[in-house]
């Protein structure tokens, strides 16, 4: 919808979930094409999904590193056959990992268990489907 109101001058919209009436959707972007789109992903099912539509990956986790890299691999091999729902393809990724730096590892390992506890837990839609998550995530 976003780089629909972007390119509009007016725009309205009648979907499944929502209905926009019609309207101006102003500052438009001075950048041309507009600035990338990206979206914020913890599952490889938005991963995969947004190499499909061309949507950068901001990918935020509380694991190693280089357990995204099939992950980034797969990514960078769909998103150039990409149909983008912008005015341009975004190929990029962006990984964020957790970090605590503390004067004692025994207190730093309780802080970040509690951490990732409160972030991926229990009934976060984003930690759905993965049933392992805290064991998985405190192993690491």
């Amino acid at each position: 919808m976003v780089p629909q109101i972007w390119a509009a001058d007016w725009f309205e919209w009648e979907g499944k979930f929502w209905s926009v009436p019609p309207r101006q959707g102003l500052p438009k972007p001075y950048q041309q094409p507009h600035p990338p789109i990206w979206v914020a992903a913890l599952q490889a099912a938005t991963y995969e999904l947004a190499a499909q539509k061309g949507i950068g990956v901001l990918a935020m986790g509380a694991s190693d590193p280089s357990v995204l890299e099939p992950y980034i691999g797969a990514y960078h091999d769909t998103v150039g056959k990409a149909a983008p729902v912008g005015g341009a393809v975004n190929a990029q990724w962006a990984s964020q990992t957790i970090g605590i730096c503390t004067e004692d590892n025994r207190e730093g390992r309780e802080l970040g268990t509690l951490s990732i506890k409160n972030f991926f837990g229990p009934d976060r839609p984003y930690a759905k489907g993965v049933d392992d998550i805290y064991s998985r995530l405190l192993k690491q």
